[in-house]
């Protein structure tokens, strides 16, 4: 009996630890300075973006491409997982790094001056194995108190392998945001 009741309360444990949740972008009011830190949790995936997954497994490349914030405003936060992907043979450091775009989406415009020191990457130089994907946590906070002119605007995120040579490739996830 006692043997039953263990391996009930082992498999409770285990199943419990491996339930996949679905992430959202959260804005939410900070209350003190925000620590970043990331949350370790995984991404129900369609079947269609797991064959895409598994077709591009040698290859580099980031998720997603796109993340929408709307109804932001000076002093909330906006956080959001980046997915990246060492397609190499070999461990591959990267850079996450905060970009300005070469070109806006329709209606949006460059970013307000200052938003390189709002944009927080949890991890900006992580090594990764061969194949091996990893979430980054991402995040916008700008004070509180802030004047933002623009009412949509938008940035970039890059990812670059280090390490490259001459010719380097780059991904990115375009960030637009709309304003309260």
């Amino acid at each position: 009996m006692k043997i039953l009741l263990l391996a009930v309360l082992i498999l409770t444990l285990v199943l419990g630890g491996c339930a996949p949740t679905i992430e959202t972008p959260v804005i939410k009011e900070p209350t003190t300075p925000v620590p970043v830190i990331p949350a370790a949790t995984t991404q129900v995936l369609s079947e269609s973006e797991k064959e895409t997954e598994a077709r591009l497994v040698d290859n580099n490349w980031t998720s997603p491409a796109e993340v929408k914030i709307g109804n932001y405003y000076p002093g909330a936060v906006a956080e959001w997982k980046i997915k990246i992907h060492n397609g190499n043979d070999i461990y591959s450091k990267f850079l996450i790094a905060y970009s300005i775009p070469i070109k806006t989406r329709e209606g949006y415009s460059l970013p307000p001056e200052g938003v390189a020191d709002w944009v927080i990457i949890a991890d900006s130089t992580p090594m990764l194995a061969p194949k091996e994907t990893r979430e980054v946590l991402v995040s916008l906070a700008i004070p509180k108190g802030i004047v933002v002119e623009e009412k949509q605007w938008e940035f970039q995120v890059l990812v670059l392998e280090l390490g490259q040579g001459n010719i380097q490739t780059q991904t990115a996830t375009r960030w637009l945001v709309t304003m309260r």
